[in-house]
């Protein structure tokens, strides 16, 4: 069975949706990987705590930002002082500003039920705090295994959105999922998603990926640990034949009608294109798309026949089944 294990600040980034990596559609997809029973998602209760008190803390620190450049804008600042005859574009830049940020107080509030509804499914197991888990947690720190860090003159500066509180909270996740991993035994992978690769993991050998740290993985009873740092990687790694069902369903239903050759295959994928179009024909865009796909020429473009719309594959289908009706009645006759 595959296990998930998502680092707070990714909860809390795709929360504000502040980095292209970090939007709340990628925990859209999660939700169809985990009601259809591909993962479990693991979540030690510390990540649910912090996540609580970041994410509210965060949100209120941008607040005010928006709201005192508001205001500066508003009372004409030093900064932000403007000529009389730019009145009118001021009260509108206030009322876009207003907008802006009603709009923004909604979607905030939807992201953050769309994770907190994500974590109350079946597929969601909170690993509970106990002494246990504490005790060991403050022990790694003692003995000074990652994810503990001893802390430098640049270390210690802050990062400017989300406030750092120290090793603990990371030792505590490591020692969560340990604690869950010598219950659920070894034939079990966990997908470990963090974007803190310093204290979490390595740089592989041929320094392409990164790997969970040996004095975290020597502790986790998992047959397989897979690392990652960038959440929709895995998604798209692990997870790529549930996100994209609909799109290789579409493509398996053009794909039916036609086999043998190269040119066969390439009139099968313009058909599934033009299903997921609409059911209209593909465009010259689309073709162009198609060629730069699969790097063929324009004359052998020009040797297709016309593309089908998906109601003309449709007929099609219904013309093969009521054909092979038809044969199977000659037969028993």
């Amino acid at each position: 069975m595959k296990y998930i294990f998502i680092d707070t600040n990714i909860y809390v980034y795709s929360a504000i949706s502040s980095q292209k990596q970090h939007q709340i559609e990628s925990f859209e997809k999660l939700r169809k990987v985990l009601e259809n029973n591909r993962a479990i998602l693991l979540v030690p209760e510390i990540v649910r705590v912090e996540f609580e008190r970041k994410i509210e803390g965060l949100y209120q620190r941008i607040k005010k930002y928006f709201e005192d450049l508001f205001e500066e804008i508003n009372t004409g600042s030093d900064r932000f002082k403007l000529p009389p005859y730019l009145d009118g574009e001021k009260k509108k830049l206030l009322a876009a500003m207003r907008d802006i940020g009603r709009e923004k107080d909604k979607k905030y509030e939807n992201m953050k039920n769309e994770i907190n509804s994500l974590l109350s499914l079946d597929t969601v197991r909170t690993i509970s705090l106990d002494s246990e888990i504490f005790i060991r947690a403050y022990i790694r720190g003692l003995k000074g295994e990652k994810p503990f860090k001893i802390k430098t003159e640049d270390s210690r500066k802050k990062d400017e959105l989300i406030e750092d509180v120290g090793w603990l909270s990371d030792a505590l996740i490591v020692e969560s999922l340990i604690s869950e991993s010598r219950k659920l035994g070894g034939e079990n992978t966990l997908i470990f998603c963090s974007n803190n690769v310093k204290d979490f993991a390595v740089q592989s050998k041929d320094q392409k990926k990164h790997l969970i740290h040996p004095q975290i993985k020597k502790d986790l009873k998992f047959k397989e640990i897979v690392f990652y740092s960038n959440f929709p990687d895995v998604l798209e790694m692990e997870f790529e034949e549930v996100v994209s069902k609909g799109t290789k369903q579409s493509i398996d239903k053009a794909e039916k009608f036609y086999s043998g050759s190269l040119l066969d295959l390439i009139r099968s994928s313009a058909r599934a294109y033009a299903t997921m179009q609409a059911q209209l024909a593909p465009s010259v865009e689309a073709i162009r798309q198609l060629q730069s796909w699969l790097n063929l020429s324009v004359d052998e473009y020009k040797k297709m026949p016309n593309l089908m719309s998906g109601a003309e594959i449709n007929e099609k289908e219904d013309r093969e089944e009521k054909t092979e009706r038809e044969e199977g009645n000659t037969e028993d006759q």
